[in-house]
């Protein structure tokens, strides 16, 4: 162990924004991923981390943008890619939460019927309902007036 209180090892990696960020933004993800479908208001979680991914994942596209200028080891486009992929995929969780919030009572609706449902024929008239109700909300969303 150093006596001048530099890190050394991993926790000298960790201390690292560049590397510290990419983690934290994987945790979110993970925890945005396991919350995304439980029932009101936790549902609500899987919105907040996902969105919090999203914010570190900038900041670790920002941070390694920086290491990369300062010439630091351990900076590569691979890692750079990945972290890139990970924001596109807390984007997206962002917003099916978004979306399956926004629409909750239908989605709600969906779910019990699908869990009555006995047979596969049942099963597709939930789906097909679900399907004319968000092309209705959808439709009346673009023409008021229809």
């Amino acid at each position: 162990m150093s006596t001048t209180g530099e890190r050394t090892g991993a926790g000298a990696a960790l201390s690292r924004p560049q590397v510290r960020l990419p983690l934290e933004m994987g945790l979110l993800l993970l925890g945005a991923e396991l919350t995304r479908r439980l029932e009101l208001p936790w549902s609500v979680a899987g919105l907040v981390f996902a969105a919090l991914a999203l914010v570190q994942g900038l900041r670790a596209l920002r941070a390694m943008g920086r290491a990369r200028r300062r010439g630091e080891d351990g900076v590569t486009p691979f890692g750079t890619a990945m972290v890139a992929v990970g924001v596109a995929l807390a984007g997206g969780l962002l917003a099916v939460q978004a979306l399956t919030l926004a629409f909750y009572p239908v989605v709600a609706e969906h779910r019990e019927c699908t869990e009555r449902a006995l047979t596969n024929t049942a099963r597709a008239a939930c789906d097909e309902r679900l399907q004319e109700r968000l092309d209705e909300i959808v439709l009346s969303r673009v023409s008021p007036g229809a």
